[in-house]
C-alpha cells in the first residue's frame, strides 16, 4: 500500500505509478460481487493488507454512456457531489464529514488529495493528514483512497476505486460485540463486510450523477473548475512550506480513537456478507472520503 499516511506531501510520479499498480493489479484480491448491465458493470474485491484487520475494497467497472473526462470531472466537483451523495454532510478542502451508518457516530476525514490528468488516464488519489479531532464527530483515517479512470471510447470508460479506510470509534460497554476486539473498538468484521456492498453502491450513484453532469455543469457556475484551471486556485490560502513541517513533526494524532466515546450500533444491521455471495445493491448509505488539501 502507498505510504505518507498522517503527512502532507508532494506527490511523485512515483507515487501516482504506486497507486496506478495497485489499482491494476490483480494479486491477492478477492471478488465478492459482480453485476453487469448494458450500461455499466460493477465487480467488487477485498484485500487483505499486511499488519491492518480492516481490509482494503476495490471497484472495478466499465462505464457506457458517459466519457471519461466526465467522471473524473464529476469526482472533482465538490458541489455537484452534494446533488448524489446522500451521505455528505458536509464538504470543505480541509475536511470531509460523512454519516455513518449502523446508527454509529458521524466520521470526519481530513485528507491530502493529489490528482493527474492527461487525457489518456485520470488519477485522482488521496490519504488522511495530521490535524486536531474535532469535538462530537469520529476522526476517521484514509490509508489511501482514489480513483483511477480510462477512456475506452469517446463516450465509455473504465473505472477502479481503491479505498483502505478505517472509521475507527468503541463499541457501548453492554454491546456484546464490544468484546470481538480489543478496547471494544468497532469489529472489524463489520468493516469488511460493508465494504462488500457499500462499494458498489457509490460506484452505482456516481456513475448515474455523472452521466448527467454535463448538462448539470453548464447551468451551474460553467467556467469555474480549479481542478484544472489551477489560478483559480488562489481563492484559497497557498501552501506554506514551514506549517507542512510543523504538521507532520508535531504531535498530533490522525486520530482521536483513544478520547473517542463508545457507540451503540444497530446490531440488527451487522450481518456478516458471505464472501462467496452476489448481494444486491439496497439498504446500506455510506461514502468514502475524497474531499482534501489540495496539492498540484
Amino acid at each position: 500500500m502507498p505510504n505518507g499516511v498522517g503527512e502532507v506531501i508532494v506527490p511523485k510520479k512515483s507515487d501516482f505509478d504506486c497507486f496506478v499498480e495497485l489499482a491494476t493489479d490483480s494479486l491477492g484480491w478477492m471478488k465478492h460481487y459482480s453485476s453487469k448491465s448494458k450500461y455499466l458493470s460493477i465487480r467488487a474485491y477485498t484485500k487483505i493488507v499486511e499488519g491492518n484487520v480492516v481490509r482494503a475494497a476495490k471497484i472495478e467497472g466499465v462505464f457506457h454512456g458517459v466519457s471519461a473526462f466526465n467522471v473524473y470531472e464529476s469526482l472533482q466537483d465538490p458541489e455537484f457531489r452534494k446533488t448524489w451523495d446522500d451521505c455528505m454532510k458536509e464538504g470543505s478542502r480541509i475536511c470531509y464529514l460523512v454519516k455513518s451508518p449502523f446508527g454509529l457516530k458521524d466520521r470526519d476525514f481530513v485528507n491530502q488529495r493529489s490528482w493527474y490528468a492527461d487525457g489518456s488516464v485520470y488519477i485522482i488519489m488521496n490519504h488522511s493528514v495530521k490535524m486536531p479531532p474535532v469535538e462530537g464527530v469520529q476522526r476517521g483515517i484514509s490509508y489511501v483512497t482514489g480513483y483511477l479512470i480510462k477512456p475506452l471510447t469517446p463516450d465509455s470508460c473504465d473505472f477502479t476505486y481503491i479505498s483502505h479506510s478505517d472509521p475507527r470509534g468503541k463499541l457501548h460497554c453492554k454491546s456484546p460485540l464490544r468484546n470481538s476486539l480489543p478496547k471494544g473498538k468497532v469489529p472489524s468484521w463489520v468493516v469488511n463486510a460493508s465494504v462488500k456492498t457499500v462499494g458498489p453502491i457509490i460506484v452505482k450513484r456516481l456513475y448515474e450523477a455523472a452521466c448527467t453532469y454535463a448538462a448539470w455543469k453548464a447551468v451551474h457556475d460553467p467556467d469555474h473548475k480549479p481542478w484544472s484551471n489551477f489560478h483559480q486556485m488562489q481563492e484559497s490560502p497557498p501552501l506554506d512550506p514551514a506549517d507542512v513541517g510543523m504538521l507532520n513533526t508535531k504531535a498530533l494524532s490522525i486520530g482521536n480513537d483513544d478520547d473517542s466515546e463508545e457507540e451503540v450500533p444497530d446490531e440488527s444491521s451487522l450481518v456478516p456478507t458471505n464472501s462467496d455471495s452476489g448481494q444486491s445493491l439496497n439498504g446500506v448509505d455510506n461514502s468514502s472520503p475524497i474531499r482534501g488539501l489540495n496539492t498540484t
